[in-house]
């Protein structure tokens, strides 16, 4: 399942060579010893509720130390991010008849959180572009690295554009912590229609929007979306996830610059 609990404690697990650094050589006996306890108290849990107490105390262990405490909570958020955006994806996949992209994508979601999270570092964020547009994500940046190469690797490329577009709407939610947490394939293809229909102006007008998401979905055979659909659907992309914006009184633009501190 590779739930939250499972999660923090990975992150505990790969992050403890850093941590007699992050504590403090002083300090760092007492804190192994008491990790080293909730290490023999995971083995022999056998219930989501001792795994889910077990995760409260490894981040209770780490609390009085803010730059450790701080690198567990990213790590674990980072490994939270990856799982749900990849199974989110699946869903999607799924619906467009890729069972194969799916099923892998599942796959890679039961192995999020790993170390990798939690070494990488990059200060510029992470860039993504989608159609004309270029995504930058200031925080997250390995896990949403890893969602995206595992969705332009394992959908079908028939179905990736919208694979990917759903990718970036879901991480949207995530990192800006939006109450969306799936992201139907309607949506998916309006946000790739003004993705696709705009240039170098960054927007486009409705009409162009609207014949750029019914050739979308032409290509996955999905049926044309009315304009009342269309609305709808740049309306919960700007309302519900910030993802666009309305740029004047028939234009709408992409928000593309994401956690800038």
């Amino acid at each position: 399942m590779n739930s939250d609990a499972e999660i923090t404690h990975r992150a505990a697990t790969e992050l403890r060579p850093r941590l007699a650094e992050l504590v403090g050589l002083e300090q760092w006996p007492a804190v192994a010893a008491r990790l080293a306890r909730l290490d023999e108290e995971w083995l022999a849990a056998t219930t989501d509720g001792q795994r889910a107490r077990l995760a409260a105390q490894y981040r209770d262990a780490l609390a009085a130390w803010p730059a450790a405490y701080e690198r567990l909570r990213a790590a674990a958020r980072s490994g939270s991010l990856e799982r749900d955006t990849l199974r989110g994806v699946a869903v999607l996949l799924e619906s467009l008849g890729d069972a194969g992209g799916a099923a892998g994508l599942r796959a890679a979601a039961n192995d999020a959180g790993d170390a990798r999270q939690i070494f990488l570092h990059d200060d510029k964020g992470y860039s993504f572009r989608l159609a004309h547009l270029d995504f930058r994500f200031w925080n997250l940046a390995e896990a949403i690295a890893g969602v995206l190469l595992a969705v332009n690797t394992l959908a079908d490329p028939t179905a990736r554009p919208l694979a990917l577009a759903a990718g970036v709407l879901l991480i949207i939610a995530g990192v800006g912590k939006a109450l969306v947490r799936e992201i139907g394939v309607d949506d998916t293809s309006v946000f790739l229609g003004l993705a696709t229909a705009a240039g170098e102006s960054r927007q486009a007008a409705f009409p162009a929007i609207m014949a750029a998401t019914n050739a979308e979905r032409e290509r996955v055979h999905l049926p044309a979306l009315s304009e009342q659909q269309v609305q709808r659907a740049l309306y919960v992309l700007a309302e519900h996830l910030g993802s666009i914006e309305k740029s004047g009184a028939d234009e709408w633009r992409v928000v593309e610059d994401f956690g800038r501190v």
